[in-house]
């Protein structure tokens, strides 16, 4: 007979290792937030962000973390965000790697115009949060590798 595992409320499945990482940063720092809570919609095209935080706002606004594999695309986020700019500020947090392999500098110029995000290294996650979102802010940057030289 097999063993069934039950999980209890307060259990969370990740779906891959870039979410429970950042979710134990978080963790670790303190600070509060919803896993995968809500969807939004916007033009036929629909996003479920991964992390959202309770208590930090940006400029008044939510901020969504969005670990995210540029192989993917940003399609999704870029049409759903264009919509909801006036009520969530996302990061979306790609490797170092990704950037340069799918050129991000498009969507990251894309954020930073419309200034509803930004891109930022995975890698530098626990900078981004001690640094930046526990101060409720978000240095705009002109370009990645000046995140690398922080």
């Amino acid at each position: 007979m097999r063993k069934r595992k039950f999980k209890t409320k307060r259990e969370k499945q990740y779906k891959n290792i870039w979410e429970e990482l950042l979710a134990e940063t978080l963790k670790q720092e303190k600070i509060k937030f919803y896993y995968e809570r809500i969807t939004l919609f916007a033009n036929g095209y629909q996003y479920k962000p991964d992390f959202i935080l309770k208590d930090i706002r940006i400029d008044g606004k939510t901020i969504i973390l969005e670990p995210h594999n540029p192989i993917y695309g940003f399609k999704n986020i870029k049409e759903v965000m264009k919509h909801h700019c006036r009520k969530y500020y996302i990061i979306v947090l790609i490797s170092n790697a990704n950037f340069n392999r799918f050129n991000c500098k498009e969507f990251l110029e894309f954020l930073e115009e419309k200034k509803i995000g930004t891109l930022w290294p995975f890698e530098y996650r626990k900078e981004l949060i001690s640094n930046y979102i526990k101060k409720g802010k978000i240095p705009f940057i002109t370009s990645y590798s000046e995140v690398n030289r922080r």
